[in-house]
Order: structure tokens, then C-alpha cells, then sequence
């Protein structure tokens, strides 16, 4: 089987790690030290908060942002079309979760944000799904504090519009540690309250010089990792059918290619979709698992893009562990599973 995700781990990786090993040293030291200079260095980042997860790292960010200005404005917006942790955080920080719509790229837009805004809206979480950016500068004017969810878009940011920004090392994200996460700040309002919460969760944090070496070492050839990512892009969008790429190749250059989503023209069956794949060997999945705001018993029909593109998308293999051969089996499959539909 061809797994939707998978890890890429090299020789790079396994002499960073064994180097940590043959120390006779595992705890939080100099390793971890370093891979915090690294992705200051790498990102443009002041400073590095390391939590468990992307989750724990959101909810720090909440933490801080409660912390300056209370909750007298307690409502965060964000995608229904973002994974279910994210609402979850927001939970758990006290705030409430407001869902709004998508547009047709599967970004989080300016007017999708103003049409959920309240007296009592706080901030919005702006996720960078499969890691097609959306556009930060129209939501500048917004008076919100806005929050990047980087869990799937691990790069420098161009431009840092946002107040705040979190990433997951998740063991199939972009770059990993096998898990955690990492919050930063852009605004320099938060920074003493962040830095509050972070050491009073700090036992959360969860790294170690082992898992820092993973990180170091997977970040020493990262570089190369995204030009795989591309070239598997770009092979993809050159041989595949148009009428199920034209969505991703929309928004390519907007695009670091974590996921590369199929755009069907009808709603489909998932089920029989997946079953021509997994006869083929390969597992494919959703865009997202779920829509978000179903979970709260809200109505489709607030949410008629979502709908749609949830409908209408599924996700095939990218990722730098894929050879060469098992890219232009996707492909070839793909040509002829959908040469039945």
C-alpha cells in the first residue's frame, strides 16, 4: 500500500538521532537548545514557545491573548474546514468558537470573516490548509487579533501581518519531532503573556534533546523536501485530468503543496472512491475528516462553499518520501480510475 501520509526519514535523520543516543543524554539540553535557535533563524522569529502539540501551542496563544485583555470579547472565529483541535483549544481557553464559510480555494477570506463578526468577536484563526495561504493583509483593517495556523504550512512567512502564529511537528506534518508544537508572536503586545503561560505550562512541553535532534536534522535538508513536494506538484498537475486540478492550480503559487487536493465537478461517493484507490494500493482521504461546525449542531446552510468543497475534494499521496516510480503509479491510476467515473 501507498499510505496517504508517511514520514520522511533519511540517513540524515538517523545519524542526527544516533548521535543523541551514543551521548548517553536524552533529556532537554544543548540539542534542544540549538533547534530552538534554528527555527528562530529559519522562520524569523524572536522567540520559540515549544508545547506538546499544535493544540497545546493554540491554546497558549489563547491563554496569552485572555491573559492581556480578559474576555469581555469572547468569541474567536475560524474555518469550519480546519481540523476539530482547533475549536477544542479555543474551548479550553474559555473563548467561544464562531464557524464561518470558505471560498472555492479552500482559503479563509476577509468576507467570510466579516459575516461571522459580532461586538463580541475577539479574534479570528486564519488556517493555512494543505498549505495554501490565504491572504493575511485583508484581514488587517479587521480590528481582530488574528492568529496563523501554520499546522500545514511550515515557512517563512513573507510578511508578518499576524498578531500570532502556531505550528505542529505532528509525525506527518511538514517537518516533524515526532510530535509537539510551537507558538511565536508577532505583536509585541502579547509577548510578556505568552511567556507567563508558557512557563506555567511549560511541563507540557514534552521535548527533549532526542526529538530536537529529529528536528535539526530534518530542517538541515528541508530546503530539499519542498523542491520534492513541488516536483511531485507539478508532475501531478501536468498529468492528471484539468477538470481535477483546476482548483490547486488556481492557487499554486499560493501553494507549499502539504496536500494536493482533487477537486471533483459533483458531489461523489468517498466510499466508492476510496475503494478503487485501496484496490489499487493506494489509501486516499477527505480534505478534512469533518466540517467542524456540524459537530455543534449547526446548519449546513450557513455554509454553502464549505459544503461543496467538502463534497467535492479528496486528497492523494504528496510527500518527499514517495519515489519516483510510486508518484507515476498515482498518476496512472488516477488517469484510469477516473477514465470510469
Amino acid at each position: 500500500m501507498i499510505p496517504h501520509s508517511k514520514p520522511y526519514v533519511t540517513d540524515v535523520e538517523m545519524e542526527y538521532v544516533s548521535r543523541i543516543l551514543n551521548s548517553g543524554s536524552l533529556v532537554a539540553g544543548s540539542t534542544f537548545a540549538q533547534l530552538g535557535s534554528e527555527l528562530r533563524k529559519y522562520l524569523g522569529l524572536d522567540d520559540t514557545f515549544f508545547f506538546s502539540s499544535g493544540r497545546i501551542a493554540l491554546l497558549a496563544l489563547l491563554e496569552a491573548i485572555k491573559l492581556k485583555d480578559g474576555l469581555s470579547k469572547n468569541e474567536i472565529i475560524l474555518s469550519t474546514y480546519v481540523c476539530k483541535e482547533v475549536a477544542e483549544a479555543i474551548e479550553m481557553a474559555g473563548f467561544i468558537p464562531v464557524f464561518c464559510d470558505i471560498d472555492n480555494h479552500w482559503k479563509t477570506t476577509a468576507d467570510c470573516v466579516a459575516a461571522t463578526m459580532t461586538k463580541k468577536t475577539k479574534a479570528v484563526i486564519v488556517a493555512h490548509i494543505f498549505g495554501i495561504f490565504s491572504d493575511i493583509s485583508s484581514l488587517t483593517d479587521s480590528g481582530l487579533v488574528i492568529i496563523e495556523d501554520c499546522a500545514q504550512a511550515f515557512l517563512p512567512l513573507k510578511e508578518k501581518l499576524s498578531d500570532l502564529v502556531f505550528y505542529s511537528f505532528h509525525a506527518t506534518k511538514c517537518l516533524t519531532t515526532i510530535a509537539g508544537g510551537l507558538a511565536a508572536v508577532h505583536n509585541d503586545k502579547y509577548r510578556e503573556t505568552l511567556q507567563a503561560v508558557a512557563q506555567r505550562i511549560e511541563y507540557y512541553n514534552g521535548f527533549n534533546d532526542l526529538n530536537s535532534a529529529l528536528g535539526l536534522a530534518q530542517l538541515a535538508h528541508y530546503d530539499n523536501m519542498l523542491a520534492t513536494r513541488q516536483r511531485i506538484a507539478y508532475n501531478y498537475l501536468e498529468k492528471l485530468p484539468p477538470q481535477l486540478t483546476a482548483e490547486i492550480q488556481a492557487v499554486a503559487t499560493d501553494s507549499m503543496f502539504f496536500r494536493f487536493p482533487l477537486r471533483l465537478k459533483s458531489d461523489f461517493s468517498f466510499e466508492k472512491l476510496a475503494k478503487d484507490y485501496e484496490d489499487a494500493g493506494i489509501i486516499i482521504r477527505r480534505g478534512v475528516d469533518q466540517l467542524v461546525h456540524r459537530n455543534y449542531g449547526l446548519s449546513d446552510c450557513d455554509f454553502p462553499t464549505a459544503i461543496k468543497v467538502f463534497n467535492q475534494t479528496v486528497s492523494i499521496p504528496i510527500y518527499p518520501a514517495l519515489s519516483s516510480s510510486e508518484v507515476e503509479y498515482i498518476i496512472t491510476s488516477t488517469n484510469r480510475i477516473f477514465a470510469k467515473q
